[in-house]
């Protein structure tokens, strides 16, 4: 097959990505580069991928796309002109699902989020930190499973001691969120959630609507510029 080029506005680019191109780098779509949103069996956003991937995804039948980008954002091969995917769905059996699905990022921002801006001790909703619940003095890991959100007058009464030598029990035991919990999809800037090109719209509104709940939760709790940060 020849080498396609895309076509969108008045430009022409020749980009010739290899197929193992990462569809998680972030580049707002007021770029103009045009990119796929990828979503899983049961229609949940899981990633993104350049026009020049997604291309192949549908070439070779490794997804099936749902929207196209409109005239003139077209892919030109030696067959003739081919409409740009927008939205494609990759049914849970294909091999390259392990490589677009993404692990969420275990930060303050995403710890937060996913224990509700709550204090998992006493259920504060002010002054919030992280803790480790096995000290990192004695060995604790920075791991989804050990790290709980906190406020600062238990973060300080704990200091280094584990909750059974103080008899302390959780809200909920800590785990390892999926991006749909929290609120992010793989590869797609904040500004792209807020507003995404038309295409995408129907399947990021979820996202958006989980966005602004966390956005007013972190405002209550004092951290007004936590959720500008992308996951």
């Amino acid at each position: 097959m020849a080498m396609p080029t895309a076509v969108y506005g008045d430009s022409e680019s020749d980009y010739e990505a290899p197929l193992s191109t990462a569809g998680n780098h972030i580049v707002p779509f007021a770029n103009r580069q045009p990119r796929a949103l990828v979503l899983d069996c049961a229609y949940r956003p899981i990633n993104v991928l350049t026009w020049f991937r997604a291309f192949h995804f549908e070439y070779f039948g490794k997804g099936e796309v749902l929207e196209y980008y409109p005239p003139p954002a077209v892919c030109t091969t030696g067959t003739g002109e081919h409409p740009l995917p927008a939205v494609l769905r990759v049914p849970q059996y294909t091999a390259d699902m392990q490589d677009l699905c993404s692990r969420v990022a275990c930060s303050k921002r995403n710890i937060l989020v996913r224990d509700g801006f709550c204090c998992q001790y006493c259920g504060s909703h002010r002054d919030l930190t992280i803790d480790h619940l096995h000290p990192a003095s004695r060995g604790g890991e920075e791991s989804w499973d050990n790290l709980v959100t906190a406020c600062m007058r238990c973060n300080q009464r704990k200091r280094d001691r584990t909750l059974r030598e103080l008899g302390w029990k959780l809200k909920r035991a800590p785990k390892e969120p999926t991006p749909y919990e929290i609120g992010i999809v793989a590869g797609i800037a904040t500004v792209d959630i807020l507003r995404p090109p038309p295409e995408w719209e129907l399947y990021i509104a979820p996202y958006r609507e989980r966005l602004e709940k966390f956005r007013v939760a972190a405002v209550e709790a004092g951290l007004v510029n936590l959720m500008e940060q992308d996951a």
